[in-house]
């Protein structure tokens, strides 16, 4: 990897496994990998809003989240803003390139996701079934949407910065161009 090519000291995904990757494949020298999340609450001067979205809310957690602070950063926002339910960290097999390299062994990994959301969460009483999914990983939830329809549940995988955005109820402010 061209280092020289980035001309930064940080640099900010949205993907766990890219940070990952970027961070410990590549060992950057002199740069700092972060997660949007992370950005968000420790460098920027964002500020979560606290706001009542009104759905029964489960967090996903990446297998590449573990070990940073994105993941109980996106739980506070979660508990603070919605009906949060806490569920297992289990795997659903669409991490990084998984999915792709091995889409059998993916598949088998994803039914035990599933199955474990189905029996803490969907048809269990008397808790109300989770209306919404929400994870930081890209292909966590291209592959959690994907089971999710072919079991036919009703629930919406979102990308915790799609949730923040609709938190705002508006849309960012246009790019900066450099001319």
């Amino acid at each position: 990897m061209n280092q020289e090519a980035f001309k930064t000291d940080t640099i900010i995904t949205v993907c766990p496994t890219c940070s990952r990757m970027l961070a410990e494949e590549y060992a950057l020298k002199g740069i700092k990998v972060m997660d949007a999340m992370e950005f968000l609450n420790e460098v920027s001067n964002f500020q979560l809003l606290t706001s009542n979205i009104q759905t029964r809310t489960a967090y996903h957690q990446p297998c590449h989240s573990a070990g940073t602070k994105a993941p109980e950063i996106i739980k506070g926002f979660l508990k603070a803003n919605t009906d949060y339910q806490e569920i297992d960290d289990v795997c659903c097999g669409g991490g990084g390139l998984f999915t792709f390299k091995y889409p059998e062994l993916s598949d088998l990994i994803g039914k035990v996701r599933v199955d474990s959301l189905r029996d803490s969460l969907i048809t269990q009483s008397p808790n109300p079934p989770i209306t919404q999914l929400v994870t930081n990983c890209p292909g966590c939830m291209m592959q959690l949407e994907y089971l999710l329809s072919v079991g036919k549940y009703d629930v919406k995988v979102r990308h915790i910065l799609n949730l923040i955005k609709a938190a705002y109820k508006t849309d960012p402010p246009a790019p900066h161009t450099h001319k």
